[in-house]
């Protein structure tokens, strides 16, 4: 079976769910912006450019290379905080050098080649690289999500974030003063809140990513908290599970952040080629060995069988 060029290996066509939710997401983000004509300008060209990256990526397929909607990239393990149960600390402690700029620039224009748009910037702290915003003005039709502690967004950077539409901050909150800080530290609660209202005034499209534990689910859903960041600005929430993650595993290039499992490196492999990596290929053709039935990433449900995938590494 066939649907809009893609070949159905399980009973739903995964790309074409990804491509129809990011479409959902895209429109639902412009219908929040249209009394923000700038916001709302550059959402359109996003959609334009999401479609006719969709249609690259069926080609792609059509010549045997499954290429996702969305990558994941990390471009450093180095933070200013040390957050309790951080992922990216765990699962990536520092090891060799970092990419280079002139590398991720490559990679990125890989990316857009093959016709991947939508990019999540990750760390660490991505705002610790001094290049980011060169590496991202690069690339005016991806869209760059940056997940960020904000604490390093200075006035200087948000001129700059004014300038790029394409790119969209993504601040780090665990719920009011008590719970953030008890996490990320004293006084971070109070920075974000002043960095807030410099967003809005620029009129800067920027998010606010909430990690839910038993602890804070009241506080971070309660109508009261949301609805005090929509008055300040944010157009848009991430609700993260909380992951517990044990130590021991890495990865290089990954299916997910929460799954660091790889079998190439893309420090000296070329995206093209490691997205025809024999892991991912065995990921894709096994969709009913991972079906999610309890929550959570079902790859890290699923660590066993993913290291049988990977033999010779250790994996936890």
């Amino acid at each position: 079976m066939v649907y809009k060029g893609y070949p159905m290996e399980t009973n739903i066509s995964f790309n074409h769910l990804l491509d129809a939710s990011l479409r959902r997401f895209f429109l639902d983000a412009l219908r929040v912006c249209l009394k923000h004509p700038p916001q709302a300008a550059s959402l359109l060209r996003t959609v334009f450019h999401q479609s006719r990256a969709a249609r690259r990526r069926a080609a792609w397929w059509k010549r045997g290379l499954h290429v996702p909607p969305i990558m994941i990239c990390s471009v450093t393990n180095r933070c200013n905080l040390s957050c309790k149960g951080c992922y990216a600390r765990i699962l990536r402690p520092a090891r060799g050098a970092e990419l280079s700029g002139a590398r991720l620039r490559e990679i990125l224009g890989e990316a857009e080649e093959l016709g991947i748009r939508f990019l999540v910037i990750a760390g660490g702290e991505p705002f610790l690289r001094p290049d980011l915003l060169e590496l991202t003005r690069a690339f005016p039709r991806l869209l760059f999500l940056v997940f960020s502690n904000g604490l390093l967004i200075q006035a200087k950077t948000v001129h700059e974030l004014a300038r790029q539409r394409n790119v969209v901050p993504v601040l780090s909150l665990e719920g009011y003063a008590e719970d953030t800080d008890l996490r990320r530290g004293n006084g971070v609660y109070s920075r974000l809140q002043a960095l807030l209202p410099q967003l809005k005034r620029r009129g800067i499209f920027f998010s606010v990513s909430l990690t839910v534990t038993r602890g804070n689910l009241a506080s971070v859903t309660e109508e009261r908290f949301i609805r005090g960041l929509v008055q300040r600005g944010c157009r848009l929430f991430f609700f993260i599970e909380y992951s517990p993650i044990k130590e021991g595993t890495e990865g290089e290039l990954e299916p997910c952040p929460f799954v660091p499992y790889s079998d190439v490196n893309l420090s000296s492999t070329s995206l093209r080629e490691a997205l025809r990596s024999d892991f991912l290929r065995a990921i894709r053709e096994n969709g009913g060995q991972l079906r999610e039935n309890h929550g959570g990433c079902t790859l890290w449900a699923q660590r066993e069988w993913v290291r049988s995938l990977l033999p010779g590494r250790e994996v936890r």
